[in-house]
């Protein structure tokens, strides 16, 4: 009888405790509908793989239903799981995947791959279908699992969120996401909602005020969402700035007052990311740190003062005439406005010099994206005979015949034996680079509501680039190039089968990545023309356009994309990943969209250039000029 009594007094207090819990336990009850939901998308998948014979009607409601389904936990899996993700929802377009043995095509796969299969109802190919069905299948099977061995943390839960709506304002409603069926706004409208649920959860936690502030935005943002049904219709613009924008910042806010850890006080790795910043245009919403080989830990003043002598002086040159300011003048937003910095006829690789204010958000360098790290880059520089063309022995010899770089060099690198090294003198350059960042343009001002007043051409530019125009599919916000988000571990690159002239009728000679590989993997014509997305940040500053210099105004750029690139205008590009069709702009709404480019610029304390270059023991060499007096013959 006394065994049976604390039986039922043990059971009875784990029932009471059970439902005690309960209610002050949303990661579990979270974490349990990511179970659910992900047994429900296999069924979805079960069910479509039975239906593979029936009409398009069938395929494209299967579809619609599982994306649905999909898109109500996607920001726990983008969260969590970013590789997975892509195998589930990524870009359509294929990728390359390259190591000291192999080049290869990474082909796409997922929702993306398959509303492209579903695009165009007569050509609809089951057999394709069935494969990306069976690869579905797989990586939910995966999915599965995860969910039950590693549950949802509480901080997760909220960076996550965060983290989704970043995701809606830079992938989302652009129409990256779904670029055939145009389901952005709906997908949004999901997302958001079980944001909402999922929150409401937490109803006890933190600051009420902010809470009761932040679930009446969600609840608002819904309502907007639910209002505009066609992709087109949407300002974008307003959706961001009174609905999306403070939804991440209250979000933040009431995280913080939870006092749950944030991602840098638990993540065992850096991220692009930072906590501390509010929302997606926030100026500090990413590390300009973050893709620098080593991470440093500190980067101090000195260091920067030092690498902007250095990038200013050509004593790092052998003919102590070029410095890295001959190609990038800061009155150019640091590009130098010529058609290619090195004449073609000394390189036929020569290619147009890019600007540099945000240079460090990026995860690859040079237009063909062969470097991941800017240290090499500068190494590139060093080294290349049309350019500095010396060795790292020459460099470190001059700088130490100054008495003012040893000091220099000594307090920017105090705890090295030797401060005066190639590896220094790389980095200091590098960290300078990395601080000319520029945020705070009037259209950032905008969004932000720091200004209350912005012309209605540069918002309707802003709501075209974002929407009918597709051009933020490949210049993602905020930063406005291809750096991917949410995660931001690589750059973009794109094949749009760039003319050798504005007018003309063939594919310029320069292909680009392609030329990495040609010798060895002369088959790699899937990457035959690609270049890196650059910035449109400061574009008013870098004319000419492209990576060949040859177009010399945005109108014509415009022009270009609006006619849909090479194949858009009757060149065979087959490699072509920008879609041929017309974007049907008008005259105007071109010239809105290059209003909203140029309300984008910002080169605020990024200008100016040093006031003095180091004296030498050779008298000679003190009398070179900033930036150098090299001018290539064109």
């Amino acid at each position: 009888m006394k065994k049976i009594r604390i039986l039922l007094v043990t059971t009875a207090l784990a029932i009471a405790t059970f439902g005690f819990l309960k209610p002050n336990n949303p990661k579990l009850e979270i974490s349990n509908r990511l179970g659910e939901t992900t047994e429900g998308l296999l069924l979805s998948v079960n069910n479509w793989q039975k239906d593979l014979n029936q009409p398009w009607q069938q395929h494209k409601m299967h579809y619609d239903t599982f994306r649905d389904l999909y898109k109500s936990m996607e920001t726990y899996v983008s969260f969590r799981y970013p590789e997975l993700e892509k195998s589930l929802n990524g870009g359509p377009v294929p990728s390359i995947v390259t190591d000291v043995v192999i080049l290869h095509q990474d082909n796409p796969h997922g929702l993306q791959v398959i509303e492209e299969i579903l695009g165009e109802e007569a050509a609809l190919d089951t057999s394709e279908l069935k494969n990306e069905l069976a690869l579905l299948r797989v990586n939910l099977l995966k999915l599965q699992k995860s969910w039950k061995q590693f549950p949802l943390k509480v901080w997760e839960i909220f960076d996550a969120n965060h983290q989704s709506i970043s995701r809606i304002m830079s992938l989302g409603l652009t129409g990256f996401d779904s670029p055939v069926f145009l389901r952005s706004i709906r997908d949004s409208r999901i997302i958001i909602e079980y944001a909402q649920k999922d929150l409401q959860l937490f109803q006890n936690w933190g600051n009420p005020n902010l809470f009761n502030a932040l679930q009446d935005h969600l609840e608002k943002a819904q309502i907007v969402l639910k209002a505009e049904n066609e992709f087109e219709d949407l300002n974008r613009v307003d959706f961001y700035r009174n609905y999306l924008i403070p939804i991440q910042k209250m979000l933040r806010k009431w995280h913080f007052s939870t006092e749950y850890e944030t991602y840098e006080e638990t993540g065992a790795f850096p991220r692009a990311i930072q906590s501390k910043a509010l929302h997606l245009f926030d100026t500090n919403y990413l590390n300009p740190f973050f893709t620098m080989r080593g991470k440093p830990s500190h980067v101090s003043k000195d260091q920067i003062k030092l690498g902007k002598i250095l990038f200013f002086d050509p004593i790092l040159s052998k003919s102590l005439q070029m410095s890295c300011a001959s190609c990038h003048l800061p009155e150019r937003a640091f590009s130098d406005g010529k058609i290619t910095s090195i004449p073609k006829k000394l390189d036929d690789k020569a290619r147009n010099a890019p600007g540099l204010i945000n240079t460090a958000y990026q995860g690859n360098f040079f237009w063909d994206l062969k470097s991941e790290d800017l240290n090499n880059q500068i190494m590139h520089v060093f080294e290349h005979a049309n350019e500095f063309n010396t060795t790292p022995e020459e460099i470190t010899q001059k700088l130490k015949q100054s008495e003012e770089y040893k000091r220099l060099f000594q307090k920017a690198f105090s705890s090295f034996e030797e401060p005066i090294s190639l590896g220094n003198i790389k980095s200091a350059i590098e960290v300078f680079l990395r601080s000319l960042n520029a945020l705070n343009s009037p259209f950032d001002r905008y969004l932000r509501s720091e200004t209350e007043v912005i012309a209605p051409e540069i918002i309707n530019g802003a709501n075209l680039f974002l929407g009918k125009a597709a051009c933020g599919t490949c210049h993602f916000a905020p930063i406005f190039n291809g750096f991917v988000p949410p995660h931001y571990g690589e750059s973009e690159g794109e094949i749009i089968g760039v003319l050798d002239k504005p007018n003309g009728n063939q594919v310029d000679t320069d292909w680009g990545r392609f030329h990495l590989f040609e010798r060895n993997y002369p088959n790699a014509d899937f990457i035959k023309g690609m270049f890196k997305t650059p910035g449109i940040r400061n574009i008013q500053y870098t004319a000419p356009y492209m990576h060949n210099g040859q177009f010399n105004t945005l109108s014509e750029v415009m022009e270009f994309y609006n006619h849909g690139g090479a194949l858009g205008k009757g060149v065979n590009w087959p490699q072509q990943t920008l879609a041929p069709d017309s974007l049907n702009l008008t005259n105007q709404e071109i010239q809105d969209v290059i209003r909203f480019m140029h309300s984008l610029s910002d080169t605020a304390k990024t200008v100016v250039r040093p006031f003095f270059l180091p004296e030498f023991s050779n008298p000679k060499w003190n009398n070179r000029k900033w930036k150098g007096t090299y001018s290539f013959d064109y």
